[in-house]
């Protein structure tokens, strides 16, 4: 099947956004890969999120206005919209690199196994400024692992999925709603295909104080909390949902100005993580960086 035949339905769930939604609608319409759809739900937003989508004129654009129904639900019911056999996340802030839709096609082309594709990012800052890039996890195996035994390691808004596969798991665990859905899913996904991440950057993901709930909190174990979650619910076990209104109190929890402090130590945290994957990937002469990757996280799996 030649390339540009494949439909790519890019989905993206739409919540008090207005700074920066243009931005990323825009990125997406200027895609290399031309054959898309852009489904857009807005989802209750109380700003102007709506109003400027609206006055966009794009025909693969599909715009939704509905209540809040929470980004879970809103996601499954983008699934139910798409026509495509790929779906493509988005989100309402980011800023897709133009050859993104491209890169990945190609790759679902090269692997007819491959159900799940992410990718590294580069993480800017609410002005734009760049933070950091992300390496990681690639190999199927190792991202699998990770994703069962030390966490999520694929980016959600830089994922492209099978269609048929997501609906084979289940779709978004609404009952879970933002917390972890994305990882939940994977792990839902996980007997379907192979997992894949590509070494280079497809998205620019921005980081904000009021993208909190991704940032750990100190004194936290939630994540440990999410894995044990994850491994019983997804081997047959009752999980205890009450870590998730659990962490809903945590956060709300949380002064404006611990937010800020807990923001500018994941940033500090991403730096030094970036440094350090420099200096390691520079000592290692002669192999691709693909390849660089791959082998360390092979190691990192046995750690």
């Amino acid at each position: 099947m030649n390339q540009q035949e494949i439909l790519v339905s890019v989905i993206l769930p739409l919540f008090n956004a207005e700074k920066f939604i243009k931005l990323a609608v825009d990125s997406v319409l200027n895609q290399t890969y031309k054959n898309f759809e852009l489904i857009i739900i807005n989802d209750g937003s109380t700003d102007n999120s709506y109003k400027i989508v609206s006055e966009i004129s794009d025909s693969r654009i599909l715009l939704i206005n509905q209540e809040n129904l929470g980004l879970a639900a809103t996601l499954n019911k983008c699934l139910k919209l798409a026509k495509g056999d790929l779906i493509a996340r988005m989100d309402a802030d980011d800023i897709c690199e133009p050859n993104r839709l491209e890169l990945q096609v190609k790759s679902f082309q090269k692997n007819p196994k491959l159900v799940l594709l992410a990718a590294a990012t580069k993480y800017i800052d609410e002005n734009g400024n760049f933070i950091a890039q992300s390496f990681p996890i690639l190999g199927s195996n190792n991202i699998k692992y990770f994703l069962l035994n030390k966490g999520n390691v694929i980016a959600h808004p830089t994922v492209m999925f099978k269609k048929e596969a997501v609906l084979k798991a289940g779709g978004y665990c609404e009952k879970i709603g933002q917390y972890f859905e994305d990882h939940d899913l994977w792990v839902s996904m996980i007997k379907l295909g192979d997992f894949e991440n590509l070494e280079t950057p497809i998205l620019q993901y921005r980081l904000s104080p009021g993208s909190i709930s991704g940032i750990s909190l100190e004194n936290d174990d939630f994540s440990s909390k999410v894995l044990a979650f994850l491994n019983k619910k997804h081997t047959g076990k009752t999980p205890d949902y009450n870590l998730i209104s659990e962490r809903k109190i945590n956060l709300s929890k949380i002064t404006q100005e611990e937010k800020i402090r807990l923001f500018d130590n994941g940033i500090l945290r991403l730096k030094k993580s970036e440094n350090k994957m420099k200096l390691i990937l520079n000592s290692i002469p002669f192999l691709s960086l693909k390849y660089k990757l791959r082998l360390l996280s092979t190691i990192r799996t046995k750690i």
